[in-house]
């Protein structure tokens, strides 16, 4: 069967408007991929076949976000607001009932701001100082992604160290 002119150029005209589309559409999953530099991640302990902890995270360079299930126990959630030397400069933490939904309230919310030498722990509207070391990071028990900011912080120091440190030329 045969086609006209006109049915010709309209086919055409619809394969290079598709085609364009096909370009654009991943072009712009290309540039939405480079503006999203997350990391996923997950962090499981287990002894033996029982898995006693599941905890998954999302990372980026400003934002640590995680939930944290304990077999048995209460769900944790926090967000870390992540800063230059993988400091930590906040840190909110919402502690669940065992058995709560995803849609639950928080039975607890703590959210802990770190400046100079001080922590500052706001608990129910009452704000409590404790005192610290300047750059001192947070540690929650079995949330091993906030853990991962020491093993970072150190890593960072080794490849700084290593820029700074001066050698005499070969012989």
């Amino acid at each position: 069967m045969k086609q006209s002119a006109a049915d010709r150029q309209t086919s055409i005209l619809a394969a290079l408007v598709g085609g364009l589309l096909l370009a654009m559409t991943f072009l712009g999953a290309l540039a939405l991929g480079a503006q999203d530099n997350s990391e996923r991640g997950a962090f499981i302990l287990r002894t033996r076949s029982d898995t006693l902890v599941i905890e998954r995270f999302t990372r980026s360079a400003t934002r640590l976000q995680s939930s944290v299930f304990i077999k048995g126990g209460p769900r944790l959630e926090y967000v870390a607001e992540l800063g230059a030397f993988n400091s930590v400069g906040a840190l909110e933490l919402m502690q669940f009932a065992p058995n709560a939904r995803t849609d639950d309230a928080p039975a607890a919310r703590v959210r802990v701001t770190f400046r100079g030498d001080s922590a500052f722990a706001e608990v129910n509207g009452a704000v409590q100082r404790i005192k610290s070391s300047a750059g001192a990071l947070p540690g929650v028990n079995n949330a091993i992604a906030l853990f991962e900011q020491f093993t970072r912080r150190a890593r960072e120091a080794l490849v700084r160290a290593r820029f700074r440190t001066s050698h005499l030329p070969e012989a």
